[in-house]
């Protein structure tokens, strides 16, 4: 952006205007973040068969890793069956 102002301003196409050095500076970075943000650089995403592969993982191993709840209540009522037995035990 700065070489094209100091191109304008080498022909002498700014010399009528009333515009400083310090404010065509300005401007000129306006411009440059201004034009950044319409063509910065779009997000890589993952690949179309990267995304059907860990789709097919999933299925394979069933819930991807998680443990269900059914298991996990399942588990709770057994130890807490086996808290009670071993506590009425040492009652006695």
């Amino acid at each position: 952006m700065k070489e094209i102002i100091q191109k304008n301003l080498e022909s002498g196409q700014l010399e009528e205007c009333d515009l400083t050095l310090k404010d065509l500076d300005k401007i000129g970075d306006s411009f440059a973040r201004i034009l950044t943000g319409m063509f910065h650089t779009r997000v890589e995403y993952p690949d179309d068969d990267l995304i059907k592969k860990a789709k097919e993982e999933k299925k394979k191993n069933g819930n991807s890793g998680r443990k269900s709840t059914k298991n996990n209540k399942d588990k709770s009522r057994k130890n807490k069956r086996d808290n009670q037995k071993g506590s009425a035990t040492s009652k006695s």
